[in-house]
Parts: C-alpha cells; sequence; structure tokens
C-alpha cells in the first residue's frame, strides 16, 4: 500500500484452457481510515463492482457492496439483472464478545 495514499492499484490476468477465455480485471483499495476500507474493481466483461468495509469492532465487519453491469445498461431490467447490491454484517465469532454475543454473519441483498 503507497503510505502517502493509502492507495493499492492491482490487475489480473487469467486464462481457461477449457474455455479458451481470458480474464482481465483492474482493481484498486483505498484506506479511508484506519477502520474503513473502499475497494472498486472492473473486468474485461463489463462487470463493475464496489465495496464499503468498516470493522466497526475488533474482528467484526460490515460490508456494504455493490456490482453493475455496464454492458446491460441499454436493455430492459426483464432480460438481465443490471445492479446488484448486498449488505453484509459479519460479527466476531468469539464466545466471550458481550457485544456480539455468540452472532456469526447476517446478509441482506438485494437486486433490481
Amino acid at each position: 500500500m503507497n503510505s502517502l495514499t493509502n492507495t493499492d492499484v492491482g490487475a489480473k490476468v487469467t486464462h481457461s484452457f477449457s474455455t479458451k477465455e481470458n480474464t482481465i480485471i483492474v482493481g484498486t483499495q483505498h484506506a479511508l481510515g484506519p477502520l474503513t476500507m473502499l475497494k472498486a474493481r472492473l473486468n474485461n466483461a463489463g462487470k463493475a463492482s464496489a465495496l464499503i468495509q468498516h470493522e466497526w469492532h475488533p474482528g467484526s465487519l460490515i460490508t456494504i457492496s455493490g456490482e453493475i453491469d455496464t454492458k446491460s445498461i441499454d436493455k430492459s431490467a426483464k432480460e438481465e439483472q443490471l445492479v446488484h447490491l448486498s449488505c453484509f454484517l459479519l460479527l466476531c465469532s468469539s464466545p466471550s464478545c458481550q457485544r456480539c454475543k455468540g452472532l456469526r454473519a447476517h446478509s441482506y441483498s438485494a437486486a433490481k
């Protein structure tokens, strides 16, 4: 991570021999503070996704993420799922944690 900007940038290239397809993913992450991370990525198929993740208690994360298929923007929503939003709350696994009381994870999802 670049210590001046708290930002990382990366790329991933994969090749599937069975389907003979290449996949290219470009992504970045930026630390908004010591407990909050913003991440985004885009692949060559036109899918863009982003998330913001906050550690509200040691070992406990809340994540809000979204994904959009940029190639489907001009199609109707009935033809293809355009936007996917989700919220994921991961509570710590410590049975002694008084804040979480042994709960594990909850996920909420909504698609348009």
